[in-house]
């Protein structure tokens, strides 16, 4: 099941480990991969399209994604896409290649 909801205060205090997701300006689109446990995408800046099996999503800023464990999918972003990516630290990712 995938969730994206608009509107999300931006504040940088949140609960659990998370890392940022820098621009993409210039850099090719994050490969394909899927990841060993759920997360949650919070996107500041820019928009992009994350492109699963069943369906394509796009998000922009204000929107999140959550992003189910063990489902290959892949991210195009425009060039000033930034995101928050909230993951445990047990995280796993495997890369198609």
């Amino acid at each position: 099941m995938f969730f994206a909801h608009g509107g999300l205060s931006h504040s940088p205090a949140h609960s659990g480990p998370g890392s940022a997701c820098p621009p993409n300006r210039g850099r090719p689109p994050w490969p394909r991969h899927r990841a060993s446990v759920e997360s949650v995408l919070v996107v500041t800046e820019g928009r992009c399209i994350f492109k699963f099996p069943d369906a394509d999503h796009g998000v922009s800023a204000g929107d999140s994604l959550v992003i189910p464990a063990d489902v290959w999918h892949k991210i195009v972003a425009d060039p000033a896409f930034t995101a928050v990516h909230i993951m445990p630290k047990e995280i796993r990712f495997t890369f198609s290649q």
